[in-house]
């Protein structure tokens, strides 16, 4: 009988182990702000992944569908990225200059993941891009300082409005992610 008990005793004491370790993980996201100026960096680091832009320019409010159907404000998205993207990257590289490009490739020669950058912004009503965060590998960090996000968050916010969800009136589009892949570097550099 001590045996069963004694088994039983383990048993709920490892079910509650496990149970512990694998509920209370601390939060693994740390936020830093920045303040120059007028300004603040907001920089959140995750584990693979640091996220940063001007705090003015970073708004996570829920978007209002309208009842709109998701799939086609996704397709929507998706022309919008298609007809964008690679402008939209080609300015964010031309400000780095091919020599700072350079410089990027090298800190990036141990890295296996091709996709080593993402430019997220969302659309106002009017067109006009009115949010911008920048997600990177913390490889990149010695050039997303913050005259780096000031400058490349002015090229993109200067950009020429394109309306953008206005039938469906949506007020502010959800976030739009344009990826960055090492590839796209190599070809800026030969150009």
């Amino acid at each position: 009988m001590k045996k069963i008990v004694i088994t039983l005793f383990i048993i709920a004491c490892m079910q509650t182990f496990c149970y512990a370790a694998n509920e209370n993980k601390p939060d693994s996201t740390k936020i830093e702000y920045q303040v120059h100026g007028n300004d603040t960096l907001v920089i959140e680091k995750f584990n693979r992944l640091y996220a940063c832009g001007l705090k003015q320019y970073i708004n996570n409010s829920r978007v209002n569908y309208n009842n709109a159907d998701y799939d086609v404000i996704h397709a929507e998205k998706n022309e919008y990225i298609k007809h964008n993207a690679s402008t939209i990257i080609q300015d964010i590289l031309a400000s780095y200059e091919k020599e700072q490009c350079k410089e990027m490739l090298k800190a990036l020669l141990n890295e296996k993941n091709n996709i080593i950058c993402y430019i997220r912004l969302r659309i106002n009503i009017e067109g006009k891009i009115v949010c911008v965060e920048f997600m990177y590998i913390p490889s990149l960090s010695p050039f997303m300082t913050y005259e780096d996000v000031k400058r490349n968050t002015e090229i993109i916010i200067k950009r020429k409005p394109e309306p953008f969800l206005v039938e469906y009136g949506i007020e502010l589009s959800p976030w739009i992610t344009i990826s960055i892949h090492k590839n796209t570097f190599y070809k800026f550099i030969e150009e």
